[in-house]
């Protein structure tokens, strides 16, 4: 490599590392706090309302596990700072994907249940959605599911934008209304439906608070 190529490559490198730090910084700046405590939603309530009529799902703004025919749904209200959640979709929906999903069994949609003031969810929920406008969604969402308790943030972004989220989509739609308004659409629904914990789900139409194990979902199914 001659000496202008490598002055080349370092300056590529070092865009790339305050792109990185710029979205890094702007998040920490709101609640360093929060982002290393992290925290466990699970909370349960028996006063959810038993309509789901309110809960609006579409593919502009959702994720689609499965095949859009499928007889089955499932909506999971999760967020990737709980144990449980991650845990869920880590066997769980692993169990169900090739016997269910993949054969058009069932259909999933997974939907952010996290407030504003809860940072480490809301800074997960937020490269979750850009990865979804950007379609990287499943390989993001994979890496969310699959991260240690203690991951860094700066390494996460960096393991984001190797999957395929470019620095300059992470810079613009970080924080863009269209990605606040979709995060807060899905809280609003669990919120429509009392549901103030995570994991909990809505299962071809009735709502179950609380975890839902493999066998707990197979024997609902039509």
């Amino acid at each position: 490599m001659s000496s202008k190529e490598y002055k080349i490559l370092l300056t590529i490198q070092a865009i790339t590392l305050i792109l990185v730090a710029i979205i890094f910084f702007e998040f920490l700046s709101k609640d360093e706090s929060t982002l290393k405590e992290g925290r466990l939603n699970y909370i349960t309530s028996p006063k959810a309302h038993q309509s789901t009529n309110s809960i609006k799902v579409n593919g502009r703004d959702n994720y689609l596990f499965g095949k859009a025919t499928a007889p089955n749904f499932l909506i999971v209200f999760s967020n990737y700072s709980c144990d449980h959640c991650r845990y869920f979709y880590k066997h769980v929906m692993d169990s169900l994907s090739k016997k269910y999903i993949e054969t058009g069994i069932l259909k999933i949609v997974a939907k952010n249940t996290v407030e504003e003031v809860d940072s480490k969810g809301m800074f997960f929920a937020k490269i979750a959605e850009v990865a979804r406008q950007t379609g990287h969604f499943l390989e993001v969402h994979e890496l969310l599911v699959n991260m240690d308790d203690n991951v860094d943030s700066l390494s996460l972004i960096k393991s984001v934008i190797n999957l395929g989220v470019t620095e300059i989509d992470l810079k613009n739609k970080f924080n863009t209304e269209l990605t606040l308004n979709n995060i807060k659409a899905d809280n609003k629904d669990a919120k429509n439906l009392n549901i103030f914990g995570t994991p909990s789900f809505v299962l071809n139409g009735k709502v179950n608070i609380g975890y839902m194990t493999y066998k707990d979902i197979v024997s609902k199914l039509k």
